[in-house]
């Protein structure tokens, strides 16, 4: 996978197991698209396939961060619900630990395009 390579020696933020299996799916999906038989196809149809598994991809990191709003924008180190930190949002035990942030600053996500949205 091409982001497996980036973050060989990088240290994954907690929470990314939580999502890393899906977007393992989402890059094989992805390479087997490019790697499709192009014969017969118009020009533009080549690129259908992959423009909408990325969209996919991307809309999947949307939705978790505001649609299920389990997902936060920056990496939050608190774990707990304690009232020593007023101005974090309580986050309980299903809130990924993942940053949006993160995802768009290793490629894994596209920012653009989830600014659209």
């Amino acid at each position: 996978m091409a982001y497996r390579r980036r973050l060989k020696n990088k240290k994954a933020p907690e929470g990314w197991e939580l999502i890393e299996e899906v977007i393992e799916d989402f890059e094989q999906q992805m390479k087997d698209a490019v790697a499709e038989e192009h014969e017969g196809k118009r020009r533009n149809e080549l690129t259908w396939k992959i423009h909408r598994i990325h969209w996919e991809k991307n809309r999947f990191i949307f939705d978790l961060m505001y649609k299920r709003k389990v997902m936060s924008r920056e990496l939050v180190s608190h774990t707990g619900c304690e009232p020593c930190c007023p101005t974090l949002p309580c986050h309980g035990s299903t809130r990924v630990q993942i940053g949006y942030d993160w995802l768009v600053r290793e490629k894994i996500a596209d920012g653009a395009l989830i600014a659209k949205w």
